[in-house]
């Protein structure tokens, strides 16, 4: 690192914080140099104020939801600023960014009901990528998780516990064994019958491929619906499957 190098450093993360040097600069939604204000988690972005010590910035908005995408986006605008880019330029783009692919990406809608797809598979992704359906008003939010190793799902099972929040339902799928053997005593059905113990949310667990839980889910969906999958395996298909199936209704409907 040069002796002229500046580290950037969220603030408001405990593991980070150890980078602090002379050339430090922070970002972060409370004491930092660069702050979040304001913040709005509305229904189709995300808004709020950037403050560089304790300066208004500038107002920004976002079409990523979450307040991880706050903190991203924060750190992006930290970055620029410090390299002396001009925010009035870049800030129209803000608005426009989708984010990658498989990161609480849109990938269906049909009949009112939203789909979801996330690459999530370890607790912390998972509350990150749940907290993005906050500010959806008057919407039910159905998780569909789908476990990716059985020793993921073991050495973190209590983790995995605590990881549902911000929904009101969550469906459990086996578990994408990506080339393990299965461990005893750690299955997606144990698993869902722990998580509806230790939670006020209501949990099922649907045994079968991605296509046998499409299956077993489409019947339950409603208008304003949001199904968000979550995993690393198979479970990118959940829309692709609920999408063939709810055409092939339509099609038995039509023929009768």
């Amino acid at each position: 690192m040069n002796d002229d190098s500046i580290v950037l450093v969220n603030n408001d993360n405990e593991a980070t914080k150890s980078l602090k040097g002379h050339k430090t600069i922070t970002f972060g939604l409370n004491d930092a140099d660069y702050t979040a204000k304001n913040i709005r988690l509305l229904s189709d972005c995300t808004a709020f104020d950037v403050y560089y010590k304790n300066e208004l910035l500038t107002d920004l908005t976002i079409i990523l939801r979450g307040k991880h995408n706050v903190y991203n986006a924060l750190s992006v605008i930290a970055a620029l600023h410090q390299a002396g880019v001009d925010i009035k330029l870049v800030k129209p783009h803000f608005a426009t960014f989708s984010g990658m692919g498989r990161r609480f990406q849109k990938v269906g809608e049909f009949d009112g009901i939203t789909i979801y797809d996330d690459y999530a598979h370890h607790p912390t992704e998972i509350k990150a990528t749940l907290s993005s359906a906050e500010g959806m008003k008057g919407k039910r939010i159905i998780a569909v998780f789908q476990p990716h190793r059985y020793t993921r799902l073991k050495n973190l099972w209590n983790d995995f516990l605590e990881a549902f929040s911000n929904v009101d339902k969550v469906i459990v799928t086996d578990v994408y064994a990506a080339s393990e053997d299965p461990i005893d005593g750690i299955n997606s059905k144990k698993f869902a019958n722990e998580l509806s113990e230790k939670s006020n949310i209501p949990v099922e667990y649907f045994a079968g491929n991605i296509k046998d839980v499409a299956k077993k889910l489409l019947p339950e969906l409603r208008e304003n619906d949001v199904v968000i999958g979550l995993g690393a395996g198979t479970i990118t298909n959940l829309s692709k499957e609920l999408n063939l199936l709810k055409d092939e209704v339509i099609e038995i409907a039509h023929w009768k």
